[in-house]
C-alpha cells in the first residue's frame, strides 16, 4: 500500500484519450471487447503494457491516466504476455465513482487486489459535470477538451484517492472463500456476463467449480447462472436505450451468434422492456438536473 501511495502522490504524468494518435488495432479473440455507458479512467500504478482503445493501441506506463468515454470499445482483460502490472480502474456511473485496483502477475491473468472503494459525492459530481462539458463541442472527449476541462479535476481526483487511502483502511482481498464472492460478482459485472462459465470462474478463483457454485448459491441466494443472466439483461436494456447495434450487444454479453442472442432476448423480452422504460425515465431526470 505504501508503494501505491507514493505513485498517487507523484500524480499524473500523461493524459490519454481515444482521439489522440496511435497505432490502428482491432481487438481479437481471446481478448474481449467491452463497451458500456460508464465513463472509465485507468491510472497506471505500476508496469508497462499496451491498451486497446477505440480501434487503436496505446502504450500504458506508470503515471498515465486514460480517459475512456461512454460506449467507447476497449479491451476487457489483458494480453497473454502482460505481467507485473498494477492498475487503478475508476468507474463513473450515474450514482457514484467507484475504484478497483487490479493486479496482473503473469500471463495476463488478473485479480482484484483490494476491495472496491467509493469516492465522495462532491468529487464524483465534479468529474461527471466536467466529462459532460468536455464532450459537448465535438460529441466526444478530445485532447483539447481534456486539457481544458479535465486536466485539473483529474489531478484533484488522484489526490482525493490518496487522501481516501490515508484516512480509510482499504482491505486487501484474502484468498479464502468468504472473501472471493465479491470479486467474482465484480468480475461478472465488468465482463457483462461474457466468458463467465463455471470453467472460467474456476480458472479465475482457483476453486473447484462445483464447490464454488454451491458456495455462491449459499452466500447470495442465487446461482452463478442466474447472476450472469441478471447482468446480461441489465446491459442489454441499457445498450438498447443508447442505440447500440444488436450484433455489438450480442458480442459484449458473450453470444457467439446473433440468432442465439435474439432467441435469448425474446425469452426475457418483458424484463428488458421494463428496465428500458426505467432507464429512459432516469436519463430524462438527469437531463433536467444538468
Amino acid at each position: 500500500m505504501n508503494e501505491i501511495k507514493k505513485i498517487l502522490f507523484s500524480g499524473i504524468k500523461r493524459f490519454i484519450c481515444s482521439s489522440m494518435p496511435a497505432e490502428n488495432y482491432v481487438i481479437r479473440n481471446p481478448m474481449q471487447i467491452s463497451r458500456h455507458s460508464e465513463v472509465e479512467f485507468l491510472f497506471v500504478l505500476h508496469g508497462e503494457s499496451m491498451l486497446p482503445l477505440n480501434n487503436k493501441l496505446f502504450k500504458a506506463e506508470t503515471g498515465d491516466m486514460f480517459i475512456i468515454d461512454s460506449w467507447e470499445p476497449h479491451a476487457f482483460g489483458y494480453f497473454n504476455h502482460d505481467h507485473d502490472l498494477l492498475h487503478l480502474w475508476l468507474h463513473l456511473n450515474k450514482n457514484c465513482l467507484k475504484g478497483d485496483i487490479l493486479q496482473v502477475k503473469s500471463n495476463g491473468q488478473f485479480r482484484y487486489r483490494f476491495h472496491p472503494f467509493e469516492l465522495p459525492y462532491d468529487i464524483t459530481d465534479l468529474i461527471r459535470r466536467r466529462c459532460s462539458i468536455a464532450r459537448k463541442k465535438e460529441g466526444f472527449i478530445t485532447e483539447e477538451s481534456v486539457d481544458k476541462y479535465l486536466h485539473l479535476p483529474l489531478k484533484l481526483l488522484i489526490n482525493e484517492i490518496l487522501l481516501h487511502f490515508e484516512q480509510n483502511h482499504i482491505a486487501e482481498i484474502r484468498n479464502n472463500t468468504n472473501d472471493v464472492i465479491g470479486p467474482v460478482k465484480q468480475y461478472i459485472q465488468a465482463a457483462h456476463g461474457a466468458h463467465c462459465s463455471l470453467d472460467e470462474i474456476e480458472k479465475y478463483t482457483g476453486y473447484n467449480k462445483f464447490y464454488f457454485s454451491h458456495l455462491f448459491k449459499v452466500k447470495t441466494n442465487s446461482t452463478i447462472g442466474e447472476y450472469v443472466n441478471h447482468v446480461r439483461i441489465r446491459y442489454t436494456a441499457e445498450a438498447d436505450v443508447y442505440g447500440i447495434k444488436h450484433k455489438d450487444i450480442a458480442t459484449a454479453i458473450g453470444f457467439s451468434s446473433i440468432s442465439a442472442y435474439c432467441q435469448w432476448k425474446r425469452k426475457y423480452k418483458n424484463k428488458i422492456e421494463e428496465l428500458k422504460e426505467q432507464i429512459k425515465r432516469e436519463l430524462k431526470s438527469e437531463k433536467k438536473n444538468i
